[in-house]
């Protein structure tokens, strides 16, 4: 399986507003198999948009950087959900790197509702199961209204349907405040992670590019470097230089 590897300069309009002959110079370089210059002209350009994240993102796969190619692309699909093309670019970089780090890797401090609310389309989920029990509510009137009996309402078929809808989305609800409270980060290069906010404390573990971190609200300025603190696995903490991270 290739990687798709057109840059998307027909969606311009809608995507960017450095001027077309900026990209123009992107797209040359990269068709001419200079992916490191292509990649400092991408990175020249005002805009952070789904669009560049999406070009950074295989212009590093194609370098064989597939951590950053990762970070990038998963940026992308954050900002640009269900699109084709950053959604195939996005599996094919996770499964290189999966082979290169190991899946188990990839992903480290997030619990289940974490991961969860990362990779499905929540948001539909939850709408989706909202109009299923506003339909099947009228259902519960309905039958209400001909036998007048709460119970034998509630435990009917549609009642237990309504009920384990309700109950469902109130799960997708927890698991995306669980997500929100602690935002994923993803690593763009090697850093050490450390006991304390700077060099001088303890190296606790490595990071490496790829790798998908949880921010925990606390920074520090330490000389020119600003350091954040994050869950490093399910139950590591520990601070890391912001630089190198990629907010997701």
């Amino acid at each position: 399986m290739q990687l798709l590897v057109v840059l998307t300069i027909a969606i311009l309009s809608s995507f960017a507003q450095a001027p077309a002959q900026d990209w123009q110079d992107v797209r040359s370089r990269f068709d001419a198999g200079k992916f490191a210059e292509a990649l400092v002209a991408l990175n020249s350009l005002p805009d952070r948009t789904a669009l560049y994240y999406y070009n950074a993102g295989t212009i590093h796969f194609r370098m064989g950087q597939f951590g950053a190619a990762l970070a990038h692309l998963e940026k992308a699909d954050r900002l640009r959900p269900r699109d084709t093309g950053i959604r195939h670019n996005l599996r094919l970089a996770r499964e290189a790197l999966a082979r290169q780090l190991g899946a188990e890797r990839i992903d480290p401090a997030s619990t289940w509702l974490e991961a969860t609310a990362g990779s499905a389309p929540l948001d539909e989920i939850r709408g989706v199961l909202g109009l299923v029990a506003l339909v099947l509510s009228f259902f519960w009137i309905i039958t209400y209204l001909k036998n007048r009996s709460l119970r034998r309402t509630l435990l009917g078929p549609t009642g237990i349907i309504g009920i384990t809808a309700l109950l469902i989305t109130f799960a997708i609800y927890v698991a995306q405040r669980s997500s929100d409270a602690f935002p994923p980060a993803a690593c763009i290069e090697p850093l050490q992670i450390r006991s304390g906010p700077g060099d001088q404390f303890a190296e606790m573990a490595r990071a490496e590019p790829g790798q998908k971190f949880r921010l925990l609200g606390h920074s520090a300025r330490t000389g020119s470097d600003e350091w954040r603190q994050i869950r490093y696995s399910k139950d590591g903490i520990g601070w890391i230089r912001s630089s190198g991270l990629l907010p997701l």
